[in-house]
């Protein structure tokens, strides 16, 4: 079989299709032919990708208490 390249929402699309099949990874793999590490590695990218977008940099800042000199 040819190397087939997919997009990120082609493979959003299979894993969604593995977890609904009910099948383990490894047997939709095989059913739909395609490399399981290759599976699991476009997973944890993607899985990735998805998380690191949602970080925001905050800085902290200190507030400034009044002194009061009696």
């Amino acid at each position: 079989m040819r190397y087939q390249r997919r997009d990120v929402n082609t493979w959003l699309a299979l894993f969604e299709r593995q977890e609904q099949s009910g099948l383990s990874a490894v047997a939709f793999c095989r059913q739909h032919e395609i490399n399981i590490q290759t599976f699991y590695a476009r997973r944890s990218d993607i899985r990735l990708q998805r998380t690191s977008n949602k970080f925001v940099h905050v800085k902290r800042v200190r507030p400034v208490i009044p002194t009061f000199n009696s």
